[in-house]
């Protein structure tokens, strides 16, 4: 790995022991050796820490913070830690498809410096059991193969650039 990683992918967790090792498998079952994967436990009181500790990976790092943290400030403190040029945090019970860092690669590649962020329509999926809480289970998954570019706009509640619209 380079002295600097391209892809930084950050878990939060807290409690999920039972879904984060799906998760982390996903970014570990990855090709390319140019990512970090970040993982940090919020003091979980179930055995979530002690799963992430026997994970032995190079590419895993297991982080904590002195105390537990609200969520946003939780992401807010992982969010430090990563060294990527790019960046994308992931939900403790998601995954990243299999070709998720190839993809990457080439719109890096074609579109070096352009752009700030990249962002596109998420993958829909329930795993095992949430038919029994959430009724039928289903995959919904829109891709296109054009990029548009959006331009920032003032937020009308702070008046940052937090909202997008296209150019």
């Amino acid at each position: 790995m380079a002295d600097r990683p391209k892809f930084s992918v950050l878990i939060p967790t807290r409690n999920r022991s039972e879904y984060v090792t799906f998760a982390i498998q996903t970014v570990l079952d990855q090709s390319g050796d140019d990512f970090e994967l970040i993982v940090s436990d919020n003091h979980s009181t179930d055995d979530t820490l002690m799963k992430l500790r026997n994970i032995q990976n190079d590419r895993l790092k297991v982080v904590q913070p002195e105390s537990a943290l609200a969520m946003s400030e939780h992401f807010e403190w992982l969010l430090q830690k990563a060294e990527g040029s790019w960046i994308t945090m992931l939900g403790d019970d998601d995954g990243l498809q299999p070709y998720f860092f190839d993809f990457m690669r080439q719109i890096d590649a074609v579109n070096a410096g352009r752009f700030d962020v990249i962002f596109g329509p998420r993958a829909y999926f329930n795993w095992p059991g949430v038919a029994d809480l959430y009724g039928d289970s289903r995959l919904h998954f829109a891709a296109a193969e054009t990029l548009r570019r959006l331009r920032p706009r003032p937020s009308l509640a702070t008046g940052q650039n937090d909202r997008f619209h296209t150019a």
